[in-house]
């Protein structure tokens, strides 16, 4: 038995119905034929994402680990040990999506535009690969963007990197909300009519999700 977990993937759950997961226990459980049949191999993916394997050799119905000792040698292991990898590769490129945010409230703050609007991230830029958008659905206006910066760029102490969301303010409400400590003014967007916030917590949650809804 193997728990794994697949770095910088996030589990989209709707897709694992799809792929023929069914529901058991507060998992998803699936069961799968590998090399004609000589092999099941049974799958649970749990609510955060992590994945238990369990391989089933069907003739003796006990449980097969040759494939996760990286010592053993032959060329039937090894072809267990492909069709293994395999399948784990076609569940996570089917069932998960590469996670582009290091920080909890980045990941809630774009779930909830997902969820709310229906504006889903675009990745616009080949070298920042981690900066996205979101468009209005009506009129394509951007109203809100993820980037990573520097906190000196910000007028902070530090060359940390964050992770910032900037989002539209109307102007004449903008100055009273710049405060350089929680809201600044728009990190490469119109300061007038743009604010930017550290993804870090410092900006309650409810909070930011009421302006993105005011963007």
């Amino acid at each position: 038995m193997e728990r794994i977990v697949f770095e910088n993937k996030k589990l989209v759950p709707e897709k694992l119905l799809l792929y023929g997961f069914r529901a058991e226990n507060n998992a998803f459980v699936k069961e799968t034929a590998l090399m004609d049949g000589q092999f099941l191999l049974r799958c649970s993916v749990d609510g955060a994402g992590g994945v238990t394997t369990e391989l089933i050799d069907t003739a003796s119905e006990e449980e097969y680990v040759l494939h996760l000792v990286e010592e053993c040698g032959g060329a039937f292991v090894a072809e267990v040990r492909q069709a293994y990898r395999a399948e784990l590769e076609k569940l996570s490129a089917f069932c998960f999506e590469t996670d582009h945010f290091r920080e909890n409230q980045t990941g809630a703050l774009t779930e909830y535009i997902v969820k709310t609007y229906g504006a889903h991230p675009e990745y616009l830029w080949e070298k920042t690969p981690n900066a996205c958008v979101f468009r209005r659905g009506d009129n394509r206006k951007w109203f809100a963007a993820v980037l990573t910066v520097r906190r000196d760029r910000l007028g902070l102490s530090g060359n940390k990197e964050e992770e910032i969301v900037d989002f539209r303010v109307k102007p004449e409400e903008l100055q009273a909300l710049i405060d350089h400590e929680r809201y600044f003014s728009g990190y490469h967007m119109n300061k007038k009519h743009w604010a930017t916030v550290i993804l870090n917590g410092s900006v309650p949650q409810e909070e930011l999700f009421l302006r993105i809804d005011e963007s």
